[in-house]
């Protein structure tokens, strides 16, 4: 596909001639497109130049349009999927299946705001959470984003306002310390013949708050794309781009007690990968597998985590622990966005929000709650609020 932004008319004059010659650069071929602009004054031939680049250009908008979306879903799949971390392509392949599902675009250029609109609406109407309608949108805005780059769409749309429906939180919460050694005695049930490497597992998940899609490739060797380092002054996760959800070469710290915990093991046997769950076939088990696991052991120690979805305690909600955990601790959300790896502040910044609310519980409970060391521990209501009642009870 010929990019427009790449197509540039430039001038030029042969020392036998006295008109003035345009060319281009094919960004297809490579080759040089000469013309002459048959004008003998350089102003004169700039203007036809500019003419000619514009011809060009809507010719090539209007071979553009004519993409059909599953060749540019092939070509998206094949250049920029391909490049990214093994676990990053799956929401993406699955926002344009419900795209293909619903909608069935013939070209690309009929994915228009109107489009998306009709695809969140109907994603709504069959019972999809509003939360995962934004996710599936948003994949979808940095797929077209994509193609607009690339000239393959003229305009970019705009994405449909997906609001967080009134009621609807988050799928899971942190557990407590009680409820995670509820899951390390049920890990033993779940998994009676290999349940210390679950356990294992379960602890480092709840302490250093890895994916578990990052936990089931870190290796203790240096040269691994996702590998734990100890030979510095700190134990430190040394990741490459193509190892984690973002795609940045990355060092992370360990925090102090799950670096207590990998140094348990010992010397000798820091090799391979550093949670070594094997499956059926001797190899490291995927990450869905052990979820599936896990998410067992959470419904066997009864931790619903979502009542509403009847949930059960899942690795994220470890994740979650940690992220709590370390909040609570008054780390500054720079350093605990560091350490969970958001790409966004916000994101960090939510584990904070239930802790305020804690702590300001934990302060009115403290100064005028029953066990308040003060003489009247409720405060009397203020001459406004008293006199308002008063007109109500004469009203009613």
């Amino acid at each position: 596909m010929t990019d427009a932004q790449s197509i540039k008319v430039l001038l030029k004059r042969r020392a036998d001639r006295n008109v003035w010659y345009m060319y281009y650069i094919c960004p297809t071929t490579g080759k040089q497109v000469t013309k002459s602009t048959k004008q003998e004054k350089q102003r004169d031939a700039a203007r036809v130049a500019a003419a000619w680049e514009d011809e060009l250009l809507a010719g090539v908008s209007q071979n553009a349009t004519a993409m059909t979306w599953c060749d540019f879903r092939d070509e998206y799949e094949r250049l920029h999927l391909s490049s990214l971390a093994p676990e990053s392509p799956p929401p993406y392949i699955a926002s344009m299946n419900h795209l293909q599902r619903i909608i069935n675009p013939h070209k690309l250029s009929a994915v228009t705001t109107v489009t998306l609109d009709n695809l969140a609406a109907t994603l709504r109407t069959e019972g999809m959470r509003e939360t995962t309608i934004r996710a599936n949108i948003r994949h979808l805005g940095a797929i077209l984003k994509w193609a607009f780059q690339r000239n393959y769409i003229r305009r970019m749309p705009n994405l449909p306002d997906i609001k967080r429906a009134k009621g609807v939180k988050m799928r899971g919460r942190p557990i407590n310390g009680e409820e995670f050694e509820r899951m390390l005695l049920a890990a033993e049930k779940v998994r009676p013949n290999d349940s210390d490497k679950w356990k294992q597992l379960l602890t480092g998940l709840y302490l250093s708050g890895l994916r578990i899609s990052d936990a089931m490739k870190v290796s203790w060797e240096w040269s691994s794309p996702f590998a734990l380092v100890m030979s510095g002054k700190h134990p430190v996760f040394h990741i490459a781009a193509n190892a984690q959800k973002a795609p940045r070469d990355e060092v992370v710290p360990l925090t102090p007690d799950f670096a207590a915990f990998v140094m348990e093991t010992p010397e000798n046997a820091r090799k391979g990968w550093v949670f070594n769950i094997l499956d059926d076939d001797e190899r490291n088990m995927s990450p869905h597998h052990a979820s599936r696991v896990i998410a067992k052991i959470g419904r066997r120690a009864a931790i619903q985590v979502n009542p509403h979805e009847k949930k059960f305690a899942s690795a994220h909600d470890l994740r979650r622990s940690f992220g709590t955990r370390w909040a609570k601790r008054n780390i500054a959300p720079a350093a605990l966005r560091k350490l969970m790896r958001h790409a966004r502040l916000e994101t960090t910044l939510e584990y904070y929000v239930l802790i305020d609310a804690d702590d300001l519980a934990s302060e009115l409970w403290k100064n005028y709650g029953p066990d308040a060391k003060v003489s009247e521990p409720f405060p009397e209501p203020s001459p406004i609020l008293a006199t308002s009642r008063a007109h109500a009870d004469e009203a009613v």
